[in-house]
């Protein structure tokens, strides 16, 4: 856990440092990354905040902590498309295009092997901080009780 939220955590800020007008985006991902775990794992203080029921949480949440494959793919998904905004980022630097007549195939593969990665990763980088906000929702809701 502490790996993946300091790995999120670095890679948003080095984001946010790339793309300075976008940076609100950034930090408020990684807000709620990082609150909407540590108040689940608050509520859900007798026991392991990973089991869920689905009387107790909503059944994306209950999906998301027991079906390791969902969340791992959800959390690869999400460290993916970063990556790519990050990959994509030194498209437009003079030291690609010193780099470009060194390689031995043609640039452009790359640049459409980003996009269409990040297009894949998108939709579940974006039900990931989906879920972050209803585990956040949810865990407030169980605290306030």
């Amino acid at each position: 856990m502490i790996l993946d939220r300091s790995s999120t955590t670095c890679l948003l800020s080095i984001l946010a440092i790339r793309f300075p007008q976008a940076s609100p985006i950034f930090f408020i991902l990684i807000s709620l990354d990082i609150s909407s775990h540590y108040l689940h794992m608050l509520a859900n203080v007798n026991s392991s905040h990973k089991i869920t029921t689905p009387e107790t949480h909503t059944y994306l949440l209950h999906l998301y902590y027991s079906c390791p494959l969902f969340l791992t793919t959800l959390c690869i998904a999400h460290e993916l498309a970063a990556l790519d905004i990050y990959a994509y980022s030194f498209f437009s630097e003079p030291f690609f295009y010193a780099v470009r007549s060194s390689l031995q195939f043609p640039i452009e593969w790359w640049h459409y092997f980003l996009g269409l990665s990040f297009i894949v990763s998108l939709p579940f980088a974006l039900l990931k901080t989906i879920i972050s906000l209803v585990q956040l929702i949810k865990a407030a809701q169980i605290l306030a009780s």
